[in-house]
């Protein structure tokens, strides 16, 4: 009897343990902070840690979640994504635009839409952006990311060494279009040898057409210049610019102007971020020029000859979506919510921690720590850039500066109009291996009339008809 007594006892003693562990782990269950997952085009920064540690304080406590900001290196990104996409990945926020190119990235399922959500979840996110923002967000009405209010009208030129500049007495006045940079480029060349690349291309063929043309697609394009009024499409690679852009730079190429090694060079950030480049494409915008500096540690001075043009995906080159197979995909909002609102949050994922990462000078300047371990100089990835610090360099008005360059700049003729690929699928994918074929640094004049032979077999007169129809069909549907 008082063995089965104590039996008993210790029974009901293990129950009450089992029963108290249980209600304790439903307990730390339910109270657990999600953590959200972040993809960032960049260089990881060796002392993330302690910012992001900062970070969660702020979002735990705002919305309830953390953050694990994952950098993946540039070149690479697009490739990351589209596997990640395809394998149905849990992601909860990426970058897309330029890299993780947004249409594609809707097209093929990667991304959630939410519309409705931010409606529910956030509805002062859409009082955060003037409504010509939204229109470069919204694929067929609705909307799959969240664009990074910042400069939108960016004109293409060049950015030069103010070393370089000074030492080869170059004119700036002088430029009036791209190819009037090659005897700056030779003078560097023959003056600094193999020390010194005089010229990255990081832009590609639209140096040479931006300002007279827009790209619909990677082959067909729509007239911005005087001619514009007919809103006839045409091939790229037919006009008179794409050629000279390639031939120009397989020239280039072959004087040494362009890096030897450019052919299948997936990322050169580090030499750029190292000064080694003379010459550099960057589009304009207020405060540039602070900015490449923090980036390069040199001066540098800016030559263009476009005026300011909205196309119609300025907006859509820097967003922030919401992965389809998201966890928590309302965290998710509210946190591209509170990107667009919290300075302090905003501004800590920018430029780290006051006092390591980085200092205000007497002006109420932000100056980079050198060597920090937090530098990622690209505010344009995070949110609302004009919750930004102004940078050491930076006029005092660079944002009201930034609004003004967009509201005076021409605004693209097809804002709103979104390209429905599901007609020609089949084709856009057979002329896109086609166009992976040529190599754009070992374009001749001959392999011109094979390429464009290959192109007609592969279906682009298909493609080109298909986009004029719809492109009819828009600005019929707009008066």
């Amino acid at each position: 009897m008082m063995k089965n007594r104590f039996l008993a006892t210790i029974l009901a003693a293990v129950m009450a343990v089992s029963a108290a562990a249980l209600s304790g782990c439903g307990k730390k269950e339910k109270d657990a902070v999600p953590t959200l997952t972040w993809y960032v085009p960049g260089d990881k920064q060796s002392d993330q840690q302690s910012v992001m540690e900062k970070v969660n304080e702020i979002t735990t406590k705002k919305i309830g979640a953390k953050i694990d900001l994952q950098f993946i290196d540039t070149g690479s990104f697009n490739e990351k994504m589209r596997m990640n996409m395809a394998a149905g990945d849990p992601f909860d926020l990426c970058f897309t635009g330029f890299v993780n190119q947004y249409s594609n990235a809707v097209s093929n399922e990667g991304l959630l839409d939410i519309t409705d959500m931010i409606s529910k979840e956030a509805p002062e996110l859409y009082d955060a952006l003037p409504e010509y923002a939204w229109e470069f967000a919204r694929v067929g009405g609705r909307v799959y990311a969240v664009p990074n209010l910042q400069i939108f009208a960016l004109p293409v030129g060049l950015t030069v060494q103010t070393r370089y500049a000074d030492k080869y007495k170059f004119d700036f006045d002088s430029v009036k279009c791209a190819k009037d940079i090659e005897p700056f480029l030779k003078m560097v060349k023959e003056g600094e040898g193999k020390s010194v690349i005089p010229f990255r291309n990081n832009w590609g063929i639209g140096l040479f057409y931006e300002g007279k043309y827009e790209a619909i697609n990677s082959s067909v394009a729509i007239r911005t210049d005087a001619d514009a009024s007919s809103h006839e499409v045409f091939f790229i690679y037919d006009t008179p610019e794409w050629k000279e852009g390639v031939l120009t730079f397989r020239d280039w190429l072959k004087k040494g102007y362009i890096r030897e090694d450019i052919v299948g060079l997936s990322d050169d950030t580090l030499d750029y971020s190292q000064g080694k480049y003379a010459v550099a494409c960057e589009g304009y915008k207020p405060g540039v020029l602070a900015e490449v500096k923090n980036t390069i540690g040199q001066d540098v001075r800016y030559v263009g000859w476009n005026k300011p043009y909205m196309f119609r995906d300025g907006g859509a080159k820097t967003m922030i979506a919401v992965g389809r197979n998201a966890k928590n995909p309302e965290k998710a909002v509210k946190f591209i919510s509170l990107l667009n609102s919290d300075k302090e949050l905003y501004n800590l994922i920018c430029f780290g921690i006051e006092g390591k990462h980085y200092t205000f000078n007497d002006e109420k300047k932000v100056v980079l720590t050198q060597n920090s371990g937090y530098t990622p100089n690209a505010s344009w990835k995070f949110g609302n850039q004009f919750n930004a610090l102004i940078m050491e360099g930076q006029d005092d008005d660079v944002w009201e500066q930034t609004e003004k360059q967009n509201n005076e700049a021409m605004l693209s003729p097809l804002i709103g109009f979104t390209l429905d690929m599901t007609p020609i699928k089949n084709e856009i994918s057979a002329v896109s291996a086609v166009q992976s074929a040529y190599v754009l640094y070992n374009y001749t004049e001959e392999s011109w009339e094979k390429h464009r032979k290959k192109l007609e077999e592969a279906g682009s007169e298909k493609i080109k008809k298909e986009i004029q129809r719809q492109v009819d069909e828009f600005f019929k549907n707009k008066k």
